[in-house]
């Protein structure tokens, strides 16, 4: 796989993998970004939005997102949240693991030096939370009724996975944001 930022006229193809991913009850809600304004916005306010290409044929096979953690209390958060979509190709191979690797590389070298991030997983995709424990995260928390995943009649739950990302985490801020 290339690695390479996304760029703005990859985003209609990104947008159609999440779609597929919604559709396939892959780690996507059906209605967790039902427009491509909703997908840009989290591209947009991301700190770094990647694509992953297939050296075979250049399609996109893959896309991950690092943005400031909503769950830190702080305007400038050491906290990240990884947010990781593939296509079919990469869901059902054990590639999805080296997706998850670069993820946390992309988010451990950016200049915001997080410390941490967490991954939002549905209780349903059991091979992604086996991935993650198997790449040093833990389940920190269930949310119940959290999304509506294709198949599925009712809302399903949430975990919210934790890992430490190695860095030093910045001095504490003293001043008011």
């Amino acid at each position: 796989m290339i690695v390479e930022m996304l760029t703005p006229d990859r985003l209609q193809q990104a947008f159609q993998l999440v779609c597929d991913a919604a559709l396939r009850a892959d780690n996507v809600g059906l209605d967790e970004y039902p427009t491509i304004n909703h997908f840009e916005k989290l591209v947009r306010r991301s700190k770094a939005a990647v694509g992953l290409r297939s050296m075979d044929d250049g399609s996109l096979d893959g896309v991950i997102v690092v943005s400031p953690c909503t769950y830190a209390r702080s305007c400038r958060p050491t906290l990240c949240t990884l947010v990781v979509m593939t296509s079919t190709s990469v869901s059902t191979t054990d590639a999805w693991r080296d997706v998850v690797d670069v993820a946390m590389d992309t988010a451990r070298r950016l200049p915001e030096m997080y410390s941490a991030c967490v991954m939002n997983v549905f209780v349903t995709c059991i091979s992604r939370i086996l991935a993650l424990r198997e790449a040093g995260f833990m389940i920190t928390a269930c949310i119940p009724y959290t999304g509506k995943l294709a198949g599925f009649h009712d809302y399903v739950s949430n975990y919210i996975m934790f890992t430490d990302l190695g860095n030093v985490p910045r001095p504490p801020v003293t001043f008011y944001c």
